[in-house]
């Protein structure tokens, strides 16, 4: 973690936006590094604790904001793992006026603190697609997608908002290498 996700937050908040790819085999242990266990955080627990941990540790007199979207990818399709509805499973990509690439009514929730984010998780935990094969009985079948967006705003003497982005994309398993290569 200090390594490699450490200089990404470093980097995240002087306004760039930034992300961690986890990619491999199916049951190689992406979900474990990401996620963790009761006995070991993940680097997404990690990153979300430093990232409250540094906000509510600046002293040049900022404020800030944050907000959590989460969402998969399958079938090519784009889902709202925080939103149940029916309309929340096919959403679009689309151009703003700045030419980003943002999906339309993908839900992005305030949150506060770390319990925040948890409790967001496991809500969009329960909607992401998995399936039992042989070498997993809850094998993801998804591309899941974490973004933690921050707004830190300076009011004086500069005036000024650094605003980023730091996402998760844990892909989903390859379960037969040689069909990927």
């Amino acid at each position: 973690f200090e390594q490699s996700i450490q200089p990404m937050i470093d980097s995240a908040f002087n306004g760039i936006n930034v992300a961690v790819l986890v990619y491999g085999q199916t049951s190689s242990g992406k979900t474990h590094t990401v996620r963790g266990s009761k006995k070991e955080a993940g680097i997404l627990p990690l990153a979300v604790q430093e990232i409250f941990r540094r906000a509510e540790g600046m002293q040049s007199g900022g404020e800030y904001s944050f907000a959590v979207s989460y969402y998969q990818i399958y079938n090519e399709k784009i889902s709202d793992m925080l939103n149940g509805s029916e309309k929340a499973k096919d959403l679009k990509v689309h151009s703003n006026n700045e030419g980003t690439a943002v999906i339309q009514d993908l839900t992005s929730t305030p949150v506060t603190c770390y319990n925040d984010v948890t409790q967001l998780l496991k809500q969009g935990d329960a909607r992401r697609v998995t399936r039992e094969h042989e070498m997993n009985a809850t094998s993801s079948r998804s591309h899941a997608i974490f973004r933690m967006v921050s707004i830190m705003y300076f009011p004086r003497p500069t005036d000024c908002a650094i605003i980023y982005s730091f996402n998760v994309v844990v892909a989903k398993g390859i379960q037969e290498l040689s069909a990927s290569i």
